[in-house]
Order: structure tokens, then C-alpha cells, then sequence
């Protein structure tokens, strides 16, 4: 919420085009964090079914809302891989033909959501009837108790559009990634190519940006594909402990959690250097630009002088 604030009210001029990323990550953030801690599914896979026992609040609305509500998990999980390429082109583009984007970012943003939609309204059909899924349970884990718990799943041979929704989540993560990577390469290429044309401030500029969202789209190498692992050895049953039933979706849950706590942790040292300095509060913006960009950027070192102010348009360079 706070980064969402400051998406809103507190965006520097210079980054105002950022705001439609920070605030498609912030609302696409809020929306997972809060589905998994409604649902906490337990997730248990074996064969052709996925059966999910819900342990969170979603356990007093049935099986119907934790369902709907485990989908919103799904559906942010995979905008949220769709978007991690969009800084990345978005800052090319900006260092190619630098003029204001905001109409396109926000285009492409829906376009991506439009995909992911496709995804969400695929899912309604993948729940099989709670009664299958309870047999389930019974014949294939019999000392499991699930008497009085709340229970759903999906089955692969009764809903096929279930092996949509497996691919959607766990697929996709490669081509994502060759974008990520061909678009900072791309990125790089060009600010090599402009050293002659751009301030030296334009370029540190584009390259902190970079390294912000390089960090960010480098989470799910540790909060991503260990879940994804982890899924496949419990599927193929190399893995049937139970701590892993819970850890799938505990460990995705932390990519929307670092990037705000990090944004948050620099906003509050800039208050605290503003305190010291001389007063003045300098809003810098940076973000999780589904996704991390920079956030207050309030100092300035030039020689052996220190400043506390405002970004001057020099401080950017007029092509940025």
C-alpha cells in the first residue's frame, strides 16, 4: 500500500512515466500476497490430480471461494512472469527514440493483463466435483484425516484445461527469461553505442534503472524455480514430505514481498538523511517495476560537494 502512495502522489516528474509500472506491480502484488494468505493451500499432486486443503480464512467461505481466490494466486503469478520483460523493452525504447511512452506502456500493460485474463477465465473450468477429490484423498492417502476440512482440485483426465493452467505457470518462465535477457543486452549494446551523444549522468541514470530491474527480474531464480523443482519432485513422487506441501506457494509469495520491502527500506533512508541534512525532502522515484526501479533519488555528489536537493533536468539528460 505504501509503495502504492507513493506510485501515486509522490512520483518525481522526471519518472512520472514509471507510475503505470509501479502501480501494475504494486496492485498485481497486493492481489497475490493477499490470495495466498486468504487460501494457504496446501498443495498435494499425484498423478493426474491436484488437491488443495485450505488452511487460511478462505476455510470459513468453502471450497468454492478458496477456489476463485487460488486463482487470482495463479492468475497474478502469470502476469507477473508476462511483465517481467517490460521494463526492459520499455527502457530500450526510451534510449532509441527518447519521447514520452506513457499511452504505449499503459497499451502494452492491458495487452499482457488480456493474455492473463485468458488464463483466469480458463481456470473457472478446471474445478473437478470436491467429492472426486475427497475419494481421492482417501484411496491415495488413507491416513490422511479430512474430516472437516475444506478441500478442492483439479484433474488433468476430467478438466483438460487444467494442463493449460500447468503450463501456463511453469512453461512459460523460459521464453520470459530469453526476453529478459535479449532486451538487457539490447539495452547495454546501445548505451555503448551512445556514450558520444549522452550525458554521463543519462547513462549512470539508464544503468542504475537497469541494475534495479535486472535484481528484480532475478528473484524467481531463487523464489520460482526452486517452487516449480519442488512441484515436479512431489508430482513424480521423489519428494512426499510434508513440509513441501506447504512450501510451493510459501516461496512464490516472497517475490512480491522483497521488492516492497527494499522500496521501503530506501524511502525511510532518505527521510532519515532529510532529517539530518537541511530540511528539504527530495522525492526520487524508483520502483518494483513488476519491478523494481529506484526510488528517492536524493543525493547528489559532484567533487567533494554534497547536495540535497530536487533532480535538475541536467541531473537526467534531456533524452531520457
Amino acid at each position: 500500500m505504501f509503495l502504492l502512495y507513493c506510485a501515486i502522489y509522490r512520483s518525481p516528474q522526471s519518472l512520472k512515466e514509471y507510475r503505470i509500472l509501479i502501480v501494475k506491480s504494486a496492485i498485481t502484488d497486493l492481489i497475490f500476497i493477499f490470495s495466498v494468505a486468504f487460501v494457504e493451500p496446501r498443495m498435494i499432486a499425484s498423478g493426474s490430480t491436484y488437491a488443495y486443503v485450505v488452511i487460511g480464512p478462505a476455510y470459513y467461505f468453502g471450497h468454492n471461494i478458496a477456489f476463485i481466490f487460488y486463482g487470482f494466486v495463479l492468475n497474478m503469478f502469470f502476469y507477473m512472469m508476462l511483465s517481467f520483460p517490460l521494463p526492459f523493452a520499455y527502457r530500450y525504447y526510451v534510449i532509441v527514440k527518447p519521447r514520452d511512452r506513457r499511452v504505449q506502456l499503459l497499451v502494452a500493460s492491458l495487452g499482457l493483463y488480456a493474455v492473463a485474463f485468458l488464463q483466469l477465465i480458463a481456470f473457472f473450468f478446471t474445478q473437478t466435483d470436491v467429492v472426486y477429490v475427497r475419494q481421492f484423498l482417501k484411496d491415495h492417502l488413507p491416513e490422511m484425516n479430512i474430516t472437516g476440512k475444506v478441500i478442492y482440485g483439479s484433474d488433468m483426465v476430467r478438466n483438460p484445461l487444467t494442463s493449460v493452467m500447468v503450463i501456463t505457470c511453469v512453461v512459460t518462465s523460459p521464453p520470459v527469461y530469453v526476453m529478459v535477457l535479449y532486451y538487457r543486452w539490447k539495452v547495454n549494446k546501445v548505451l555503448e553505442n551512445k556514450v558520444a551523444t549522452l550525458s554521463a549522468a543519462t547513462i549512470s541514470t539508464h544503468r542504475k534503472l537497469m541494475q534495479a530491474v535486472t535484481i528484480h527480474a532475478a528473484l524467481p531464480v531463487f523464489f520460482v524455480f526452486p517452487p516449480i523443482c519442488v512441484y515436479l519432485l512431489q508430482h513424480i513422487g521423489v519428494l512426499n514430505v510434508l513440509i513441501i506441501e506447504y512450501l510451493v506457494f510459501a516461496m512464490a509469495s516472497c517475490i512480491p514481498v522483497l521488492p516492497s520491502a527494499i522500496y521501503g527500506f530506501v524511502w525511510s533512508t532518505g527521510m532519515i538523511l532529510f532529517f539530518i541534512s537541511n530540511g528539504l525532502l527530495t522525492q526520487v522515484l524508483s520502483s518494483t517495476v513488476g519491478v523494481l526501479t529506484d526510488v528517492f533519488v536524493f543525493t547528489t555528489i559532484k567533487g567533494s560537494e554534497f547536495k540535497l536537493g530536487p533532480p535538475q533536468v541536467g541531473d537526467f539528460g534531456t533524452d531520457c
